[in-house]
C-alpha cells in the first residue's frame, strides 16, 4: 500500500458512486486521473487523505493493529512538515467533524521516515506500535476518589497506557465499542456497574465515576419531589424556580 504524499498530489473523493465502489480524483501535473480503490482500503484510505489535508501533515499512512489479540485498533503513521510537532488531540478534533466515530485513529505516531523494504515499498509489519503519547490525552489530573481509582486502572490495562487522569476521554484515549463489554465486565468483577448508554453519554472519566457512583448509591442523588422544586432548594431558589415556572 502506497502512501499518501501531499506535497506532491491532491485528492478530492468523488460523490457520485455507489456503495460497491469508492474512486478518488488525483490532481497530479494537471492532469485529473480515477483510481478505484478496493473495498477493504476504503476506510485508511480516506483516513489518510483527510490527514493530509490537516495543516503540517507531509504524508500519512494508516493501518489497523491487533498488538493485543482481539483488539484491533486504527493507528495513524504521520510524517510532518519541517518544525511542525502533530498534537493527536488536535489531529483527532480536525479529523472528527470530517469522519465517523469508528474511523478515527485511536493512536497517531509521528516519524522521520517510514520504514521501507528492499524493493521500495512500505514494510508495514515495521512500523512500530504507538505509545502513551500518541494518543489524545488531556491535561493530568490524578484520580481522586476509589471509583475513579478503578476506571483509571481498567483503561491503563486495557488501552494499554502508562497512565490516565481523571479528565481523560475513553473514546480518544483510543477506547472503541467492542472494547466496552470487556470494560463493563471488569468493573462488575470490582463490585461496580455500567451500562454500554453510560459509557457513550459519559465517557470523560470523572463523569463516567459519578454517574456510576449515582447509579450504585440512588439515596444520593437529588430527589425530585411531584412540584418538580427538589427539597434541598433554599427558600429562596425555590422562590425563583416558583416565580419562573408560574408555580
Amino acid at each position: 500500500m502506497q502512501n499518501f504524499n501531499c506535497n506532491r498530489l491532491s485528492f478530492h473523493p468523488v460523490d457520485d458512486i455507489n456503495f460497491y465502489e469508492k474512486r478518488f480524483v488525483f490532481q497530479r501535473c494537471g492532469k485529473k486521473t480515477s483510481v478505484y480503490l478496493p473495498p477493504q482500503s476504503h476506510k485508511p484510505r480516506q483516513i489518510e487523505a483527510r490527514l493530509c489535508l490537516c495543516p503540517g501533515i507531509r504524508e500519512a499512512v494508516v493501518i489497523a493493529r491487533e498488538d493485543v489479540p482481539g483488539d484491533k485498533r486504527l493507528v495513524a503513521y504521520l510524517i510532518p512538515e519541517t518544525g511542525h510537532t502533530p498534537d493527536p488531540a488536535e489531529l483527532r478534533r480536525q479529523l472528527a467533524g470530517q469522519l465517523a466515530d469508528y474511523m478515527l485513529p485511536a493512536a497517531f505516531v509521528t516519524l522521520e521516515q517510514f520504514p521501507l523494504s528492499t524493493n521500495g515499498k512500505l514494510d508495514r509489519k515495521a512500523l512500530p506500535a504507538p505509545d502513551g503519547g500518541s494518543v489524545a490525552a488531556r491535561v493530568y489530573e490524578a484520580p481522586q476518589d476509589p471509583t475513579e481509582t478503578v476506571i483509571a486502572a481498567l483503561w491503563q490495562e486495557l488501552l494499554h497506557l502508562e497512565q490516565v487522569g481523571r479528565h481523560d476521554q475513553f473514546f480518544e484515549l483510543g477506547g472503541h465499542s467492542l472494547l466496552i463489554v470487556t470494560f463493563i465486565e471488569r468493573l462488575r468483577q470490582q463490585g461496580l456497574s455500567a451500562t454500554v448508554r453510560l459509557v457513550f453519554t459519559a465517557p470523560i472519566l470523572a463523569d463516567m465515576a459519578a454517574a456510576i457512583d449515582a447509579e450504585q448509591n440512588p439515596a444520593t442523588a437529588t430527589a425530585i419531589p411531584p412540584n418538580l422544586i427538589p427539597a434541598a432548594f433554599s427558600q429562596p431558589q425555590t422562590e425563583t424556580v416558583m416565580e419562573e415556572f408560574h408555580l
